[in-house]
């Protein structure tokens, strides 16, 4: 398993087109859940940065400057590492912050360096996620998925100059919509007084987290 700190992006080899190499492997791994498989993928990449900093790096001084620089993280980066960091690790980076952000009027300029790190980690997951199209064993393997969110439907789109492959890929979505759709149906549906005492499946219970998370920006 490729594990490097956030401060220094994904790592890994930049996969080509039709590599099957550890990002390959992760793809088909979370392929299978309830999720877009780039934000899955992307979470998951993100909570193992996040444990790596708490348990490897908070004493590291590159990772202490992309604190200062940007001033701290943002707040749902703040809200993730309160549930996720341990005691003593957000003392020590809270302490640092505090003391050297003394004058509170100057605004910083660097983004949050989780943030970053996720921006990287996308571009390089949507760029590989693109060229494994290419391979039928990846759309097995995608089937299994309720399809990509919007957002990263519309990065993957623009990677493509294979207007085939394009036109396969937005074919695929709107199966996965059309499906999607229909299990909101059901849930609508039965809680219709004539018909409440059918029940609600597994999978249209998903479908509502699976709808907002698509919709998501």
């Amino acid at each position: 398993m490729n594990k490097l700190p956030f401060w220094r992006g994904a790592g890994g080899r930049k996969p080509r087109k039709t590599e099957k190499d550890w990002l390959y492997f992760d793809l088909i791994e979370v392929a299978s859940h309830d999720a877009c498989p780039i934000c899955s993928l992307l979470d998951k990449r993100e909570n193992r940065q996040i444990d790596w900093l708490f348990y490897e790096s908070v004493n590291d001084p590159g990772v202490r400057e992309k604190f200062r620089a940007a001033g701290g993280l943002c707040r749902w980066h703040t809200h993730v590492i309160l549930k996720q960091g341990d005691a003593l690790g957000l003392s020590i980076l809270a302490a640092d912050l505090v003391s050297r952000n003394g004058d509170f009027s100057k605004e910083t300029a660097d983004i949050c360096p989780l943030c970053a790190a996720r921006e990287e980690n996308e571009k390089r997951v949507v760029k590989a996620f693109a060229g494994y199209l290419r391979l039928p064993e990846f759309w097995e393997a995608l089937e299994k998925s309720p399809g990509v969110c919007r957002r990263h439907f519309g990065l993957i789109s623009a990677q493509f100059s294979d207007k085939a492959l394009s036109a396969k890929f937005a074919d695929f979505e709107k199966q996965k919509l059309s499906l999607l759709a229909s299990n909101l149906a059901e849930i609508i549906r039965k809680n219709d007084y004539r018909f409440q005492a059918e029940k609600i499946s597994e999978d249209e219970a998903k479908a509502i987290r699976i709808a907002w998370e698509f919709l998501r920006k």
